[in-house]
């Protein structure tokens, strides 16, 4: 596609580690695309609105870019009602994690498109969160959070949910993740919608530094966490999506060898009808030299 998100200049392009969704404004439906980093893990506030139909991208200009302060790289996030969620963050200057939340209208007129949740701060500040909608509650599951010795970013289990209809909405914990861990991935339907995992949400791989295959799935109708069937290749940092059943994971971080390869393949897991995890492999990985402190 002809649309570029940012500058051509290699480092005025803060391309990863965005927020992305589907949201529809006042033109229609439009994929936005919000914060991320630099190849210098720098993090930009910069909200883009690419057009799939004129293949165009625009900029929200002051004061509609991301307002949080300091600029950081979403946390987690999930839509609701046409409106996203971000939740928490991280920044690699001077190392930081984040609690706050903040909703995006795209609906709202200029100036008026973000708001912070200034009840819902989440009970622990952390970056590279999975996030999840079910049900009506919006999910904020795992994550890391921020030392400052090596290896800086150290996986959590913490799991919350808020309503997002409350008045006053707050994060309330509920059962953690077996395990600790960030930069996995969410999927979840919501109940009556007849697949797999409807009514529950499946995660799988992280943590940060080596990934593992692990899945994990979420029953809020008793609080607890059961096996998922594990991904076909150790992955994190992977872009996750949904689609009539079958839950994918594009990309990521896969280790061989010790290192972090950029993972050039896709993962579908079919929850149409209790299927079993199938990859779909679309190159081989390219080996990686360089050494991932930052959890990017």
């Amino acid at each position: 596609k002809a649309g570029l998100l940012d500058d051509t200049q290699v480092g005025s392009r803060w391309t990863a580690n965005m927020a992305v969704a589907v949201l529809t404004d006042t033109q229609g439906a439009k994929i936005y695309a919000i914060g991320g980093s630099n190849i210098d893990s720098t993090p930009s506030n910069r909200v883009r609105v690419y057009d799939p139909v004129a293949d165009t991208v625009t900029y929200l200009t002051t004061p509609d870019p991301w307002p949080a302060t300091p600029a950081r790289i979403p946390g987690g996030w999930a839509v609701y009602n046409n409106k996203l969620y971000i939740f928490g963050g991280y920044t690699s200057i001077g190392g930081a994690v984040f609690a706050d939340t903040w909703r995006f209208d795209p609906m709202a007129a200029a100036g008026a498109k973000w708001s912070q949740v200034s009840s819902a701060n989440l009970s622990v500040a952390r970056g590279f969160i999975a996030g999840a909608m079910l049900d009506g509650f919006i999910y904020a599951i795992g994550g890391d959070t921020f030392t400052s010795t090596p290896p800086y970013l150290v996986p959590n289990a913490t799991v919350e949910r808020m309503n997002p209809n409350d008045a006053s909405p707050v994060w309330t914990t509920v059962a953690s993740l077996p395990t600790a861990r960030g930069d996995l991935g969410a999927w979840a339907y919501d109940t009556g919608t007849n697949y797999e995992i409807s009514g529950r949400i499946a995660v799988a791989g992280g943590p940060f530094p080596t990934p593992d295959a692990t899945g994990y799935l979420y029953d809020p109708g008793t609080n607890s966490w059961g096996s998922f069937p594990s991904m076909v290749h150790a992955t994190r940092n992977y872009g996750r999506a949904q689609l009539n059943g079958y839950l994918y994971a594009i990309g990521g971080y896969n280790y061989a060898n010790g290192l972090p390869d950029g993972a050039n393949f896709v993962q579908r897991y079919d929850a149409t009808s209790g299927g079993t995890p199938t990859s779909t492999v679309t190159g081989t990985p390219p080996t990686s030299t360089r050494t991932n402190t930052a959890g990017i």
